[in-house]
């Protein structure tokens, strides 16, 4: 049975014999000004593979960007350890910690962190200027024209960074990063200054590069658009621990919580307490009546929630698996697409495509079971 079925297909994850990152019970608590403690990072166990883009997703505060900065080196955790490539790099227990930069790997930080004096070619030939051994001038010169076209900057190779756009400087940050040929990218939200139409081109371009030179990467965002057309895998965070580790698709499609199915897009939800099951189907009894949806494993007499997609819920007379009398309270054009609201009682619906009806109109919102994901509250 198919759920919330998109018809993108999702990028098969590469299959590397060791991984490039294994992250093993990593934790990490600090202390608030008032004295309590917070779980930042709270027992994160995590393998990135040879060629993976793995990306680190959730709200502000839900410790994505702490586990980044441990993995750099940047931050000591309180328990755990890392290893990259299988080289224990951090150990709680055995008292290892290398530095940043003898753990072979690049960083791009939100705040794209460019040297201001110097120009772009400087910027990207730096980290290659301070390698050991030194590459000779020809090589080093070769390697930082190479990348400037691949990011599309050639002309940049003179101007410092006050004279760049932020599209720009986001792209001579990546350059520099992928300079010295790295199997591991870590990213810290590094699209977030940069306006939606860049964005959007530049994480198709990083998508292209990241195929195309094969390294690996760990990349930090709260956007779940970023999210879905980037990984391989997404890891959603909460509360410092990994609370779903999917391909995109089994993100959306079968959340495995209420935290993950409302952070990862938009659903209905009716709430309820289930009532039976049988070989397919789970029922609840809701305010609004019966609600079936795909089986979960709650046993009767449970309180339940029901989740279900906008895009797959639909305004019609006819009955289906599931259907509600309700009135049109609004009608948005977006654009791209169509939104309609509307409410049974207190109870709202959102739903996308054309449907043929106007504010204050009275109609039935249908649903089909195998649209409808039944999770614990």
């Amino acid at each position: 049975m198919t759920l919330m079925a998109q018809d993108s297909a999702t990028r098969p994850v590469p299959d590397g014999a060791e991984p490039v990152v294994r992250v093993s019970g990593l934790s990490k608590a600090f202390r608030r000004a008032d004295g309590t403690i917070a779980n930042a990072v709270d027992d994160v166990s995590i393998d990135v593979r040879s060629g993976e883009f793995l990306v680190l997703l959730g709200p502000s505060g839900c410790g994505k960007t702490t586990l980044l900065r441990i993995i750099a080196g940047l931050e000591r955790a309180d328990a755990g350890s890392v290893s990259l490539r299988g080289q224990e790099v951090f150990s709680a227990s055995r008292g290892i910690d290398l530095p940043p930069e003898r753990r072979r790997l690049s960083m791009i930080f939100q705040s794209y962190a460019l040297w201001p004096h110097m120009t772009a070619y400087d910027n990207i030939a730096y980290p290659l200027r301070n390698a050991r051994p030194r590459p000779g001038r020809a090589t080093v010169d070769r390697r930082v024209r190479e990348v400037l076209e691949m990011v599309g900057t050639p002309e940049l190779a003179r101007q410092y960074p006050n004279q760049m756009s932020g599209g720009q400087q986001q792209r001579i940050a990546l350059a520099r990063a992928i300079v010295g040929g790295d199997d591991l990218v870590l990213f810290d939200e590094p699209l977030s200054n940069v306006d939606a139409k860049v964005r959007e081109q530049l994480r198709l371009e990083l998508l292209s590069m990241q195929r195309e030179l094969g390294f690996a990467a760990v990349y930090v965002t709260h956007d779940q658009t970023e999210a879905m057309e980037l990984a391989h895998r997404i890891a959603v965070m909460g509360q410092g621990s990994v609370r779903q580790l999917a391909d995109p698709a089994t993100i959306y499609r079968r959340p495995v919580s209420r935290y993950v199915a409302n952070f990862v897009g938009t659903s209905n939800e009716l709430t309820g307490t289930v009532t039976r099951h049988d070989d397919r189907t789970t029922t609840l009894s809701t305010d609004l009546g019966e609600v079936t949806g795909v089986r979960a494993d709650l046993a009767v007499g449970t309180e339940a929630v029901a989740l279900f997609r906008p895009e797959r819920t639909r305004l019609g007379d006819t009955a289906g698996d599931n259907a509600w009398p309700v009135t049109v309270t609004a009608v948005l054009f977006l654009g791209a697409h169509t939104e309609t609201l509307a409410k049974a009682g207190e109870q709202s619906f959102r739903l996308l495509g054309d449907h043929d009806v106007a504010q204050g109109e009275s109609a039935t919102v249908t649903v089909r079971a195998e649209d409808v994901l039944i999770l614990p509250t």
